[in-house]
């Protein structure tokens, strides 16, 4: 039997190994864009992208189809989103996309959005880098988006249907799911250091930030109009490429 491409706990590994590091932003990048050149490959001449199988590993055909949609297909969008999204990298969206009115009021509003993300310390207040933190919390979002739209219209009468785990519905399993794989990631709950110096969001601000710009996810789990997880107006919505706000009925 082969030996395995990835080490059983290499995020893990990486984590531990990056915070040896005095400049971790440096190596964040560097380990980001290492993950992404092993788990990805396309073709300039062809519409095929592959991913391969060092970050999906742990897929099993076994697990609902709708909660794979969400914890393989957030992700891969996401990673996608990365290419038509702000980047610490200066000139790394195309300019068609860049160029659109739309695409620059919701940069904005990302930016606005994850601003307003703050916690109180014994020296004052902290309140998150948006320009930074958008850079992530926009793919998240966004990879969330396409994945649902894309679980919704493939497993249409699949996920009308009741779920195969007692208790919670096939919309609720690709919520969980989405929520698995950003739990999973690198992260840290140091505000005053990364603020500065990371471009992911705490992990409780990160995975709820996306949730709360998904109308569906507050109406699967039932969440009130003012509770902190209920749906946002919808002028608070930062929506850059059309509207992937359609729910399952």
């Amino acid at each position: 039997m082969s030996e395995p491409l990835l080490p059983q706990h290499w995020m893990e590994l990486m984590a531990m190994a990056t915070a040896e590091f005095r400049y971790r932003d440096l190596l964040d990048s560097f380990v980001h864009y290492l993950l992404q050149s092993l788990g990805m490959s396309g073709s300039s001449s062809g519409t095929a992208i592959t991913f391969g199988l060092g970050l999906l590993a742990d897929y099993d055909s076994r697990y609902p189809a709708a909660f794979n949609y969400g914890r393989y297909g957030s992700f891969m969008a996401h990673e996608l989103f990365h290419s038509f999204s702000p980047s610490t990298r200066p000139f790394s969206t195309p300019t068609f996309v860049s160029s659109e009115r739309k695409y620059a009021r919701a940069i904005r509003c990302y930016s606005d959005y994850y601003s307003k993300f703050c916690k109180d310390f014994p020296f004052g207040t902290i309140c998150l880098n948006g320009d930074r933190k958008m850079t992530e919390g926009m793919p998240d979002t966004e990879g969330i988006r396409t994945a649902y739209q894309t679980a919704f219209t493939n497993l249409h009468d699949a996920f009308l249907r009741p779920s195969p785990i007692k208790g919670f519905s096939n919309e609720q399993l690709f919520f969980i799911g989405s929520a698995l794989w950003i739990c999973e990631g690198r992260a840290s709950e140091n505000v005053p250091y990364t603020n500065q110096y990371f471009r992911y969001p705490p992990r409780a601000v990160r995975i709820n930030a996306a949730m709360r710009q998904m109308p569906q996810f507050a109406a699967a789990f039932n969440c009130s109009k003012g509770s902190y997880m209920g749906a946002l107006y919808e002028f608070d919505l930062c929506t850059p490429y059309g509207n992937s706000l359609k729910r399952a009925p």
